[in-house]
């Protein structure tokens, strides 16, 4: 089973975002990626792609209901990867 949430860091000039996917058993982050200024679901989606490049197809996916995970961007390329369960993430950035 896999999860993803994002954060967001506030320095002194705006934001910075950083999305994270990982496998929920192992604690093994696949995926992360930072994104400045921009929490839409580009950077999430990019972070997706490579965490199943690089690590294959989980069974389960978990997100929260946030619009970075239920766009359509995201959802087009997460349908055919795994099963997808909304409801609080299991994985909490925390910094």
């Amino acid at each position: 089973m896999w999860c993803a949430d994002i954060i967001y860091i506030r320095p002194a000039n705006g934001f910075v975002y950083v999305t994270a996917v990982m496998d929920r058993y192992s604690r093994y982050v696949r995926a992360r990626l930072g994104s400045v200024g921009d929490h839409e679901e580009g950077f999430c989606v990019s972070a997706l792609e490579s965490a199943l490049r690089r690590h294959g197809r989980p069974e389960i996916f978990n997100t929260d209901q946030g619009s970075q995970y239920t766009g359509e961007a995201f959802t087009g390329v997460r349908k055919d990867a795994a099963e997808v369960y909304y409801g609080n993430a299991l994985l909490a950035l925390s910094v």
